[in-house]
């Protein structure tokens, strides 16, 4: 057989396709006693077909094997019976990735808290200026984070004497702040007097004595860019303006209220409404908590349910730019720790509108979050809108006031405030409000329904 085919290739310009009738003959003439069964033997038991071929044993070469067309290779399709074992590869295939994925994901956050060295913070006088002081957690970061009180050694005289004497400022400034809202007590990022979820007294924004010298967010008006807004809430309700507020997604189906078209909000839907709260929740209404400005006006910019293009930032950034004093975002590039992205041509425009005729000629403030992609080793200057100049970038610290792990770092940070840890850190959690007028935890853990 392989004479055959050696004598026939020696030949001048010749080539398989010119001679395949001849070589397919010299096999099948060769081999044809082994190759090719009478139909009779194919029903019999040594004969069967192997996927989509007639064989008699892994070394058989078939009649399949033999056919070739020289235009195009016959594409063969695959064997009836195999649909149910490609899906059950396929989810054997995807259970195995998701494990994996898990597992690196795991790997890496121990990783990156041990590479930092996650450090606490110790605070040095009344003054509040902090330095960092060394200290190891080891393998066991999330734990050491959930412990209450500070390691003895962290403790100085100093430090216990800044303890005492803010303990007494803060009873004082609760006294006459006064406030009714039954879960304003356990915001201890407005005022820490030594909560149980943060061992450093101290490490708060400081809010309560802004508020004793007047100063609430009366006269201001915040707009959240973003998705539902429920607009019903009896937290926002009072400080609700429907004139500085639109649905960008659909309107002539669900309306300009960016609450949306269901009557009651998804989860998913509910991102614009905790953003709010934070921003602006009524206070003393005995209902939860309230807001860093609970006496400003809230409107809600509902953009995101939709395509978001250049087009639809644009209208949303400069909506109403000579009412509108402040524009809070949540949103940007991926935070997949590849992507880049900058404001396109349309939302530059409107951010260079927005600056030059806002706020009566003032500016508009714009203020946009970092990020969330610590965790995948995004940075905050891939993100066009957070490394602009004329943006305040806002960062997050957790309850030891360090970079929690999904913040993403950059120079463009402006401000960075204290928020809690991680969604494993459950205790360390803001009170906001969230959809269907319940009281809510960020992270989307409920805490009650305080009525």
């Amino acid at each position: 057989m392989f004479q055959a085919l050696q004598d026939l290739l020696k030949e001048e310009e010749t080539t398989m396709e010119d001679n395949w009738k001849d070589i397919k003959e010299a096999l099948t003439s060769t081999c044809q006693e082994v190759l090719l069964p009478a139909e009779e033997e194919i029903g019999k038991t040594r004969w069967k077909w192997i996927g989509h071929t007639l064989r008699k044993s892994s070394n058989c070469i078939t009649r399949q094997a033999l056919t070739y067309n020289l235009e195009e290779k016959r594409r063969r399709g695959r064997p009836k019976n195999t649909l149910r074992r490609i899906i059950e590869a396929d989810m054997k295939r995807m259970n195995k990735n998701w494990k994996e994925l898990e597992r690196i994901s795991q790997d890496r956050v121990g990783w990156r808290m041990l590479v930092q060295e996650i450090k606490p913070l110790k605070i040095l006088n009344v003054q509040k200026r902090f330095t960092i002081y060394n200290s190891e957690f080891g393998a066991n970061v999330a734990k050491s984070l959930k412990k209450t009180p500070l390691p003895k050694e962290m403790v100085t005289e100093s430090d216990a004497e800044y303890n005492r004497q803010y303990i007494e400022y803060a009873k004082r400034i609760r006294s006459a702040v006064n406030v009714n809202d039954p879960a304003a007590y356990y915001v201890w990022q407005y005022l820490n007097d030594g909560n149980s979820v943060s061992p450093l007294i101290g490490l708060d924004i400081n809010l309560y004595p802004i508020f004793l010298e007047g100063v609430t967010g009366k006269g201001t008006n915040v707009v959240i860019l973003d998705d539902g807004l429920d607009t019903s809430h009896p937290d926002l309700q009072a400080n609700y303006d429907e004139t500085i507020s639109v649905n960008m997604d659909r309107p002539q189906e669900n309306g300009l209220s960016p609450r949306g078209p269901r009557k009651i909000i998804p989860e998913n839907d509910g991102h614009g409404t905790r953003c709010a709260g934070l921003a602006g929740a009524v206070i003393n209404n005995s209902f939860c908590s309230h807001g860093v400005a609970p006496k400003t006006k809230l409107g809600g910019i509902r953009m995101l349910t939709g395509p978001v293009t250049d087009f639809v930032e644009a209208k949303g950034l400069s909506y109403k730019v000579e009412l509108i004093n402040i524009f809070c975002s949540s949103w940007g590039p991926s935070d997949d720790g590849v992507t880049m992205d900058l404001p396109h041509k349309y939302a530059k425009d409107s951010l260079s509108h927005g600056l030059a005729k806002g706020r009566n000629g003032l500016g508009s403030i714009y203020i946009f979050a970092s990020g969330n992609g610590g965790l995948s080793g995004d940075s905050c200057g891939a993100d066009g809108f957070v490394s602009s100049p004329d943006v305040i970038a806002v960062s997050a610290v957790d309850n030891l006031g360090q970079k929690t792990m999904y913040s993403e770092p950059c120079s463009a940070i402006r401000v960075s405030v204290p928020v809690g840890g991680s969604p494993e850190m459950s205790d360390m959690n803001i009170l906001v409000n969230n959809n269907n007028n319940n009281g809510f935890l960020s992270f989307n853990r409920a805490i009650v329904n305080y009525q």
